[in-house]
């Protein structure tokens, strides 16, 4: 297993990420998009995990989220686990955890995921944004 690189985050600037994660696991809990504006940056990168393969810009990813909650119905659990901070110089940073989403589609059927989750930060004008984000599924 590799060590992660990059010096870890200071406790100041993990809160400002956390913060910013929350609002994004908020919003997916409730299945709404509008937490796609607060979170992501304008030109946004994703390799999401249903719909297109990769998707750039806010309704790119709005969509992305759509498709989600187009396959989870319901969801009863989304936390991310593992997460490690990573710093990348003053105003970029990125992060990696483990996400658990569990819910049900629109049969009542039990839905079970364990994504990994990388996630890259930029500062801009004052503000933390996600500028990339990559989902894959972990085969168990």
């Amino acid at each position: 297993m590799c060590a992660p690189s990059g010096p870890p985050a200071s406790t100041a600037l993990e809160s400002a990420w956390r913060q910013l994660d929350e609002v994004e696991l908020a919003g997916i809990r409730k299945r709404e998009v509008k937490f796609v504006d607060a979170v992501y940056a304008p030109d946004v990168v994703m390799f999401p995990l249903y719909g297109p393969f990769k998707v750039q810009g806010l309704e790119g990813a709005r969509e992305a989220w759509r498709s989600v909650y187009d396959t989870f119905a319901t969801v009863t659990r989304c936390e991310w686990s593992e997460r490690q901070y990573r710093a990348s110089g003053a105003a970029a940073s990125w992060m990696t955890c483990l996400w658990y989403l569990e819910g049900a589609n629109s049969d009542g059927q039990p839905l079970e995921m364990v994504l990994r989750v990388t996630r890259q930060y930029e500062k801009r004008r004052g503000r933390w944004l996600v500028v990339h984000e990559h989902l894959s599924a972990a085969l168990r």
